[in-house]
């Protein structure tokens, strides 16, 4: 899969680095922020506070990788990318929240494109997003980095084929984390 990476310039009042374990209750706390509408679409059901917790734990396990956007230290976006077990060639699922305050401003773009950089790095070959008919944003997401879309029932489905992972790619990857722990031991 080829993209332009620069599709979107991400927001430049934000930082984004990935999340861990010692991160969960920033984690909850954003997902609990987000809307009615946000919540249904992301997860499809009832969203209590234990299955938000629930959820952010089990994403924050290994081999899960969570990228989080922050503005003024507060969690306000975030884009998971969970390998599928068992799957060979390496497969996994990507999927993201953004705050309603923040949406349309590039954070979903630089979120996905920080999740295929990391399935890249990872040898995963293929991404998969599945999403409500109704979810119009992440449609033109899976769209602007060219899924091959799928409408099955009320969900569509996306993939997208990864590329191999480069010299340039591991060394994307490994600045944008060391600036984001570095940024997160100076705002403590």
């Amino acid at each position: 899969m080829t993209q332009d990476r620069n599709t979107q310039p991400a927001p430049s009042r934000g930082t984004y680095r990935k999340l861990w374990i010692g991160d969960l209750g920033i984690f909850v706390e954003h997902l609990e922020r987000l809307d009615r509408e946000a919540k249904y679409l992301r997860f499809g059901g009832g969203t209590s506070p234990q299955f938000l917790k629930d959820h952010a734990r089990k994403a924050l396990q290994w081999p899960g990788i969570v990228d989080g956007y922050f503005v003024d230290g507060i969690l306000r976006g975030t884009g998971e990318l969970q390998p599928l077990p068992d799957s060979f060639p390496l497969e996994a699922e990507a999927a993201f929240t953004v705050e309603k305050p923040f949406r349309g401003q590039g954070v979903g773009t630089e979120l996905m494109r920080r999740a295929i950089i990391s399935a890249q790095n990872r040898h995963i070959t293929t991404i998969y997003t599945i999403c409500m008919v109704e979810n119009q944003r992440m449609r033109r997401l899976a769209q602007k980095y060219k899924a091959e879309l799928r409408i099955e029932h009320n969900e569509i489905s996306g993939m997208f084929r990864t590329p191999a992972p480069t010299h340039l790619s591991v060394m994307e990857e490994w600045l944008s984390d060391a600036c984001g722990l570095i940024n997160n031991a100076l705002r403590r």
